[in-house]
């Protein structure tokens, strides 16, 4: 307990430069870092002849040897920013435990200096390890992490699909990062020490290997208090959050239906990112503790420092680690309130010119698709689940289409009868007369043995007497014939071209449809966004996989006139998190809970607007 109180006393000493330069560091790297590498990163992709990049094109665009060289270029400029704030963070502790005051510009020019001394060759090995660790490091908000990021639905499917290998996966990273758990003393040899990397590693090794297992439960339970800490924020500050809006509106009389989710979302965000923050220094702080208990106490005679189980400790001054002289308090003050002044002027400017918007006028209700229709309820792509969906009141039904044998276009989503009938035959190997026969319900229930993969004509006609649109999405497999005009030819013949969209993961469907028909509406449905997609003139709108639609990319393709479809979409917080992006249209498997979030909003939740682009502003 008394190490305890005196490791805290030494966490507190240095805290406000700790925390200044956490926030200096956090800014300089939001504002200036991040944006410059997406910039760069843009720039790749025009140099390698790209102007986007979507599932269809970037395993060539990563096969290229020059990407991969710059990719790994990129982490370790990821590396290179993780160590300044690793080093600074050692260097602001080990101040403290002497007794040291320090200023946020000091730190930050030790930190700085000792990235350059990583460069040397001797030391560039350190950059890997940094990646090795920084996983490790962030362990306590890592689960809430990626809860919060938009994860693919296929790394999603593939996860659910084969759990057993990711925690094989998990449980090797974790082996790993134990067996190699003395190579995180590395950096307070580095930084402290005048020494280079091969000797900063052995004496790492030599001080670890005897605490390996006490250090690595300490470090792992360190990480743990912060995951509780920040699950006891979000508990606390949820309850709080939802009795002082009821207390508050039920006495001011107002209702904002929908309202408390919003806030909540936007809380947990806030807590997410600040324990996010501080994992990093909190971590090291962590290693520094344990770092110092290890550390033979060495028997100095004058100023002369003698050998001590076999390592020979140099004290840290101000001229080893480059740091000669001390700035001026005042000074030190003033220049930071000035560049955070600067960085916070810069943001405002880019809102006032139009950048960031936050007019309650651009909220606008989305419509709601049924995937495969109410396919939570029903055999997908069968006439009950259409007509589930329009008893559930959806704007749209989302469906996929074949082709039989025989050019009949109808509605299945799998090439293969195997699935969904139960027939082990693919869709071009069937006259449609047989595959109007084959059980597509069965396999959901028994109840609806009945149903049959109707023809594209069918579903028309319920959507027209139903007044429901249609989002056809076409299925090539290259055995079609003439697929495209096929389709076409049924849209027409109904009449119905203006009111449904034609959707494609292929492009080149696409570029056919308008080729056959320029005034027909085209989605392009995409599992990965990132370039100038409104440069494929064939998509008039795009439908983008949940984890890539985010709040930029939607306002960038409303300033070019495209509307933003988001697949597919289940849950209140992914629902809620769409709303707030302000796409125009969610394709989910649950349409009622989609229809209750969409009718709960209204134009006076514009504050929450603001918070969203304040959010962008931050971060």
């Amino acid at each position: 307990m008394r190490k305890i109180r005196r490791n805290f006393r030494i966490f507190l000493f240095n805290l406000a430069a700790l925390a200044g330069f956490e926030f200096l560091f956090k800014v300089l790297t939001t504002v200036v870092l991040f944006p410059a590498f997406i910039r760069g990163m843009n720039a790749m992709i025009r140099f390698f002849g790209y102007s986007y990049l979507t599932a269809e094109n970037i395993r060539g665009f990563f096969r290229t040897p020059a990407v991969i060289l710059l990719m790994l270029v990129a982490l370790l400029c990821v590396a290179a920013v993780t160590t300044v704030d690793i080093c600074a963070v050692i260097y602001i502790l080990d101040q403290a435990g002497k007794g040291s005051r320090v200023t946020v510009l000091r730190a930050l020019r030790f930190a700085i200096s000792k990235l350059l001394s990583f460069f040397k060759a001797e030391n560039l090995r350190i950059l890997p390890v940094v990646l090795l660790f920084l996983p490790f490091l962030y362990f306590g908000v890592v689960s809430s992490f990626l809860s919060t990021i938009r994860v693919p639905g296929i790394l999603t499917k593939y996860v659910e699909s084969d759990p057993v290998h990711i925690l094989v996966i998990l449980l090797g990273y974790l082996f790993f990062s134990f067996f190699m758990m003395h190579w995180i003393y590395v950096f307070h040899f580095l930084c402290l020490r005048d020494t280079n990397y091969r000797k900063a590693m052995k004496y790492a090794k030599k001080l670890g290997k005897r605490h390996k297992v006490s250090d690595y439960g300490k470090l792992l339970g360190l990480q743990l208090l912060l995951y509780l800490v920040f699950l006891a924020l979000v508990m606390l500050g949820s309850v709080l959050i939802i009795l002082v809006r009821r207390s508050f509106w039920s006495i001011a009389r107002i209702t904002l239906p929908g309202s408390t989710n919003m806030i909540l979302v936007y809380y947990y965000r806030l807590v997410l990112r600040v324990m996010a923050a501080i994992s990093i220094p909190v971590g090291f702080s962590g290693v520094s503790v344990l770092f110092y208990e290890h550390l033979p106490v060495p028997e100095t005679k004058g100023t002369e420092v003698t050998e001590r189980k076999g390592f020979r400790w140099n004290e840290v001054n101000q001229e080893q680690t480059g740091v000669k002289g001390r700035i001026p308090k005042d000074l030190a003050r003033t220049m930071v309130f000035l560049l955070t002044a600067v960085l916070f002027v810069v943001y405002n400017l880019r809102l006032v010119h139009g950048q960031y918007n936050v007019s309650a006028d651009d909220i606008h209700v989305l419509e709601v698709s049924a995937h495969r229709g109410a396919s939570a309820l029903y055999p997908e792509n069968t006439m009950a689940a259409f007509e589930g969906a329009v008893e559930q009141g959806a704007d749209w039904i989302e469906l996929d289409i074949q082709q039989s044998r025989d050019g009949q276009i109808f509605v299945m989503h799998d090439s293969s009868f195997r699935r969904t009938c139960g027939v082990n035959a693919y869709s071009w190997q069937k006259d449609y007369d047989e595959i109007s026969r084959m059980d597509a319900g069965s396999w959901f229930d028994k109840k609806f043995s009945d149903q049959h993969p109707p023809l594209l004509s069918e579903v028309i006609a319920l959507a027209r007497l139903a007044n429901i649109r249609l989002n056809i999405e076409l299925k090539p497999n290259g055995h079609e014939t003439d697929f495209e005009e096929g389709v076409l030819d049924v849209v027409k013949d109904a009449h119905f071209e203006k009111y449904c969209v034609i959707t494609s993961q292929r492009y080149q469907v696409l570029e056919r449809i308008k080729e056959l028909d320029p005034e027909i509406r085209t989605v392009y449905v995409m599992h990965l966004a990132y370039g100038n997609i409104e440069r494929l003139s064939a998509a008039d709108d795009f439908s983008i996989e949940e984890a890539f639609a985010s709040a930029r990319l939607i306002r960038r393709m409303h300033s070019r006139g495209h509307k933003v479809y988001v697949w597919t979409v289940n849950n209140r917080r992914s629902i809620q998190t769409v709303i707030q992006n302000q796409g125009d249209n969610i394709i989910t498997n649950n349409v009622p809970l989609a229809k209750d979030c969409v009718n709960s909003i209204s134009l006076t939740d514009s504050m929450f607007r603001l918070v969203v682009s304040v959010e962008d502003l931050l971060y």
